[in-house]
């Protein structure tokens, strides 16, 4: 107070106290809420720094498992290898299509297939002769999506749905444009019984004759497809594409699409083959 201000009385100093008091309360209020605040800020930004740690750990995981299920190289269709013209493979400097000019659609045949799947094996050896020709010829391109859901229920070689697959990974990814004869040589091998479909048994060689076989077809880099096939490199992603798939895409085996529009008939030759020329025609 300066000496020109009126002395203040009893009355207007206690109103004053407790008007001061007032204040001092709202500001201690005022700071414990801020303290409160920064708290929960802090606990919350501790749980998220938590979580965050969690979450980079998790990530860390997945892209570990991607990279150790690394893509065969030339399956460049979601998961698929295409065969074109002169059954040659589609790859990233190759587009395989026919030396003389047609007037016809040249369709799509796309199927998601198990080596050891008996009804598979049933389609593949009814129709890959003509398949094999209308590709060959470049009236039509086949996309092949190798998936393993049966593994170990239909075959006489153990997890003859990973083996055959993985092989055929490797050879897709070594030597693309052999990679249809491997697929029908893989399909051709005779079940060992046949009592009834679902009691086939649709492998018959081992590891080593598997091996054998494919270095019979002239494989390019043999040696890298031996190590490929010694080593499994592709059964990690053969099971992750198969988890990703089924049963979003895939209900069962095999799955075939022509132009991307599901084939539900008969698996004999004729009817396939009717509604494939169809699809050629318009």
């Amino acid at each position: 107070m300066t000496p020109n201000e009126p002395k203040l009385t009893r009355a207007e100093q206690r109103e004053a106290a407790r008007a001061k008091s007032r204040e001092m309360r709202e500001n201690f209020k005022r700071g414990q809420k801020r303290r409160k605040l920064i708290t929960q800020v802090s606990v919350v930004a501790g749980a998220l720094g938590v979580v965050a740690i969690i979450l980079a750990i998790v990530l860390t995981g997945i892209n570990n498992q991607a990279n150790n299920s690394k893509a065969p190289a030339n399956f460049l269709f979601d998961g698929g290898i295409k065969i074109g013209a002169g059954a040659e493979a589609f790859t990233n400097t190759s587009t395989p299509t026919p030396t003389a000019s047609s007037n016809k659609h040249v369709p799509n045949i796309k199927i998601y297939l198990d080596f050891e799947c008996p009804a598979c094996g049933m389609f593949e050896q009814a129709n890959s002769a003509q398949i094999t020709n209308w590709v060959e010829t470049g009236a039509a391109t086949l996309e092949v999506h190798p998936i393993s859901i049966v593994n170990g229920n239909h075959s006489s070689t153990p997890n003859w749905s990973e083996t055959a697959g993985n092989a055929a990974l490797c050879v897709a990814n070594y030597d693309p444009n052999n990679f249809l004869k491997v697929h029908n040589w893989l399909y051709s091998l005779p079940p060992t019984n046949q009592d009834e479909l679902f009691n086939s048994k649709w492998a018959a060689v081992d590891d080593e004759q598997l091996k054998t076989q494919l270095k019979s077809f002239g494989i390019a880099k043999s040696n890298k497809v031996t190590a490929c096939i010694d080593k499994k490199t592709y059964v990690p992603w053969l099971q992750n594409e198969t988890s990703r798939v089924v049963p979003s895409i895939v209900t069962g085996t095999p799955t075939i699409l022509i132009d991307g529009k599901p084939y539900t008939g008969d698996i004999d030759p004729a009817s396939f083959a009717q509604a494939v020329l169809a699809a050629m025609n318009g």
